[in-house]
C-alpha cells in the first residue's frame, strides 16, 4: 500500500460517515463533512493528505506520510541520487 492507496480508503470512509450511514451513527459530528484531498484545495506540500471542514465551521487537515516502504519498493528519488 502506499500513501495514495491509504487515501483513497480515508475519503471513502469519511464519505460514508459524513452521509450518516448506520455503522457511523455514533459520530454525529462528522455528518455533512466536505471532504477533499490537499491536491483538489492546492495546498502547498508534496505530501498526500485531506482537508475536512466540519458543519460547525471547525477545519482539519490529515497528513499522510509513508514513513517505511515495503522491501521491494523502487524509490525514484534514489535513482536520481
Amino acid at each position: 500500500m502506499d500513501a495514495q492507496q491509504l487515501q483513497s480508503i480515508l475519503v471513502l470512509g469519511l464519505e460514508r460517515a459524513s452521509l450518516g450511514t448506520p455503522d457511523w451513527d455514533d459520530a454525529p459530528e462528522l455528518l455533512n463533512t466536505t471532504i477533499h484531498t490537499f491536491e483538489e484545495d492546492g495546498v502547498l506540500t508534496h505530501d498526500k493528505g485531506l482537508t475536512l471542514s466540519l458543519e460547525d465551521g471547525s477545519e482539519f487537515q490529515l497528513t499522510i506520510v509513508q514513513t517505511l516502504f515495503p522491501a521491494d519498493f523502487d524509490d525514484p528519488a534514489e535513482e536520481e541520487a
